[in-house]
């Protein structure tokens, strides 16, 4: 699995490499500022080794060459491509910049041509060192090259200078499905609501707790009896929070008051927001959900619980967790009645979900020898909705028998078991994306924490300035909407979720699953990095960094800031 996440790593590099190469030797500016026929010549040959380099990974990737040997060839050759992709980045900067002071040299060439003259810096000095660097780039592709032939790599002659990643077009009739339709859990619905509203519960503020293991469905569940709830009129205000990592009391309370007015809170006082929530709840029943709570340290649940009490709500509100630890249960002194242990789907349950997922409009017709199929593949998804849903959106835009049939016989249903099994499916959908632009456009988002708001456009704005949404010569797609068209490819293979939407119904947001999170963070190998707040980890060598607490110190050092392509602040620099 390791080698396969390299080569995808190495793949996608190469193809920018390969492709800001050839943008290079064919650029009128460099052309300009006359740059040495031998130069050129260099570039060419950089390119036709990336061409051979590319071809070799095909062949580890094709022959599933698996060792030692090989992990080292593939990272030193991240290494040097990453190396090359400065060089050529610093090319790129530089005839952009002399476009530039060639244009405002002709514009004020009227009025003061001696002064224009001078402001034209001389090139001599920048060819002589791109031609160095360029040189020394070549020299160590060819010791990567002599590598791999010693490792038993191959390039296929066929494919050197064929391998063409240009995105095909994308079916995006139906690019996504309502995941607010909840299959198999009207049990667990009625449940759960039980126990929000029964009347023999002791206590101020009771904890209701929701426990099941990652990807089972908690906080669909959540939603459902949210819903639920409101249908029925039984608390005068409800409150939903995204908890996670973050379970500090006073962020929380915050979050009630945006919750409630729709208005950003940032109080740092506990004592004047506990005031501003007393205007809000004083005597009133409400519900409170905490969604994907973590914190197994019963002080910090015990700050915020006095909080909650000094703000005098009605006797009869009520809290609802969603945990995956039975710890964090513990610590909230939640009673085993008001306990519910979330399970997986039903053999026929999970069918269900699957049929809702795979056969929706514009994707496959449904056939007997289709659901034969899905339905031994669904076995191997052992319950889990999120599993499910992956697998179900992956065979969405497989038409025919011998796709699925191709993929309920790849070796990755066993590359891992139990509860990590749900990577297996998770890794089916990543490894059927289209293009290593596609991939890498996937494995770009964990550069965002877990939990995270992604902005849409944002995110396809980072697509577009790390290159990974370039067209290909000649293209119509303008790169606008080609990251539009990645962005709901991700989203139909249930690779995004909880999109919202604005008043034109267009998706403004979307957030990760913790476990496509986790997944974007092997398949990124490194080359991303989120820092928290007291992590002091190297990032010298990482791309794309990034921090988003405003306790964290950054070291902007020139050894620690000269790979990167991405830099996201929400911090306090030196």
């Amino acid at each position: 699995m390791a080698e396969a996440l390299l080569i995808f790593a190495a793949k996608g590099i190469l193809e920018r490499l390969l492709s800001l190469a050839k943008d290079q030797i064919d650029s009128k500016i460099n052309n300009q500022i006359n740059l040495a026929c031998s130069f050129k010549k260099d570039l060419e040959e950089l390119c036709g080794t990336l061409e051979i380099i590319q071809a070799m990974l095909h062949d580890a990737e094709n022959r599933k060459i698996t060792s030692k040997v090989t992990m080292v060839w593939l990272k030193n050759l991240k290494a040097v491509i990453c190396d090359a992709e400065n060089v050529l980045d610093e090319l790129a900067y530089e005839a952009l910049r002399r476009k530039i002071e060639v244009q405002n040299s002709i514009l004020n060439s009227i009025l003061n041509k001696v002064r224009n003259w001078i402001s034209l810096s001389n090139p001599f000095s920048f060819r002589s060192e791109m031609a160095n660097k360029v040189k020394d780039i070549n020299t160590q592709f060819e010791i990567i090259g002599k590598q791999a032939r010693d490792i038993g790599l191959r390039p296929a002659e066929q494919l050197i200078g064929a391998i063409n990643y240009e995105p095909r077009e994308f079916r995006l009739t139906h690019p996504f499905i309502d995941d607010k339709q909840v299959v198999g859990r009207d049990g667990d619905v009625s449940a759960v609501v039980d126990m929000l509203l029964g009347s023999d519960v002791e206590g101020d503020l009771p904890v209701t707790a929701i426990v099941g293991m990652a990807g089972l469905g908690k906080t669909t569940l959540a939603q459902a009896v949210y819903k639920k709830v409101k249908d029925l009129n039984n608390f005068e205000e409800r409150m939903w929070i995204c908890v996670s990592d973050d379970f500090k009391a006073v962020r929380l309370l915050n979050e009630m008051v945006q919750s409630l007015t729709g208005d950003k809170s940032e109080t740092p006082n506990i004592e004047g927001v506990v005031r501003k929530l007393t205007g809000k709840l004083n005597g009133k029943k409400y519900l409170l959900i905490l969604d994907d709570v973590r914190n197994k340290h019963p002080n910090l649940w015990v700050d915020l619980r006095n909080s909650l009490i000094g703000i005098g709500g009605s006797k009869k509100s009520r809290i609802l967790v969603t945990t995956r630890s039975m710890d964090v249960v513990l610590a909230m002194r939640t009673s085993p009645s008001c306990t519910h242990q979330l399970t997986t789907l039903s053999e026929a349950d999970c069918l269900a979900m699957f049929r809702k997922r795979a056969f929706a409009s514009g994707g496959p017709r449904e056939s007997q020898t289709l659901l034969d199929i899905g339905r031994r593949m669904v076995e191997k998804c052992k319950g889990v909705p999120l599993a499910i849903n992956s697998l179900g959106g992956l065979l969405y835009s497989k038409l025919n028998e011998q796709e699925w049939e191709s993929i309920e016989k790849s070796e990755t249903w066993s590359l891992l078991e139990n509860e990590k099994g749900i990577f297996s499916v998770l890794r089916l959908s990543f490894d059927h994306l289209a293009s290593p632009s596609l991939k890498q456009s996937f494995a770009y988002c964990s550069i965002f924490p877990k939990d995270h708001v992604i902005l849409k456009d944002e995110l396809i704005q980072l697509w577009m300035s790390v290159g990974y949404l370039k067209s290909s010569p000649g293209g119509k797609v303008e790169m606008e909407n080609l990251g539009n068209e990645y962005f709901h490819i991700l989203l139909r293979n249930s690779l995004f979720q909880e999109v919202k939407f604005d008043e034109y119904n267009n998706i403004t947001s979307c957030k990760m699953h913790d476990l496509v999170h986790d997944l974007a963070l092997r398949v990124s190998q490194g080359t991303c990095l989120t820092l928290g707040a007291s992590e002091e980890e190297n990032y010298s060598d990482v791309q794309h960094l990034s921090f988003f607490t405003k306790e964290t110190q950054l070291d902007l050092s020139k050894e620690n800031v000269e790979k990167l392509r991405t830099l996201l602040l929400k911090g306090h620099l030196p």
